[in-house]
């Protein structure tokens, strides 16, 4: 007769080999089939940052998945301008301090930006007033016949691209006295640095021609003056 084998599990093959004499079952173990995968491609699930890791994932057909880290990006450091610390470009974090302008020409050395100085501003009396006296052939007159006050004087300061600087003032007062129908006013102007030292020769200045009570408005601009953190202008009437 012939013997049945029982309980034989799913991975086990049963071979029955029948000779004249004898008849024997061997058991073998199945062949495993091997699955190879086949992957999405990767999606970032975390983007990593200048300081911390990102993550990327893929997915099986069989539903297994995969997961990768992306390295840290660290920090791109845009150098520190004059006006700006340095800046990471990938986070826009900033770190330190701005380098601030650099200058002995009054142009930055850094980034040829211009620097505008405003100048100190003295005058010649401390009453902080100045009078103006009757001009005739380029001569001072001081005999009394004309004068005029001056009690407000602006000025600002351009700083050229050459280094040089020009000063725009503004000065206004008004007429006290007058003989003739009109006269014109005189004044001296000098200009100095911050160590004090005159950078203009006395400059002899003369107005327009006033009556008596008229107000005074004198625009002077000097030009190309040596550069200088500071400037003081005095104005004198003799």
């Amino acid at each position: 007769t012939t013997d049945k084998l029982n309980d034989i599990t799913d991975d086990v093959v049963t071979v029955e080999n029948t000779t004249d004499e004898t008849k024997t079952i061997e058991t073998k173990a199945a062949e495993t089939e091997v699955h190879n995968h086949i992957f999405s491609d990767w999606t970032i699930t975390k983007d990593a940052t200048c300081t911390e890791k990102g993550e990327q994932k893929r997915v099986c057909i069989c539903g297994e998945n995969e997961i990768s880290y992306i390295s840290v990006k660290g920090h791109m450091w845009k150098s520190a301008t004059c006006t700006e610390p340095k800046i990471c470009t990938n986070c826009s974090l900033k770190s330190g301090d701005a380098l601030g302008h650099t200058s002995s020409t009054g142009i930055c050395s850094r980034c040829n930006k211009v620097l505008t100085v405003t100048p100190t501003v003295q005058y010649t009396d401390s009453y902080y007033k100045i009078y103006f006296l009757r001009e005739e052939g380029g001569k001072v007159i001081n005999d009394g016949s004309a004068r005029g006050v001056l009690d407000d004087l602006r000025a600002s300061v351009k700083v050229n691209y050459n280094g040089t600087c020009d000063i725009e003032m503004i000065m206004k007062g008004n007429v006290e006295r007058v003989e003739y129908s009109k006269s014109t006013l005189c004044y001296y102007l000098y200009i100095y640095d911050a160590d004090g030292t005159l950078v203009t020769p006395r400059t002899f200045c003369i107005t327009n021609r006033y009556a008596k009570g008229d107000p005074i408005s004198i625009y002077k601009t000097v030009y190309d003056l040596p550069y200088s953190s500071s400037y003081t202008i005095k104005i004198r009437n003799f």
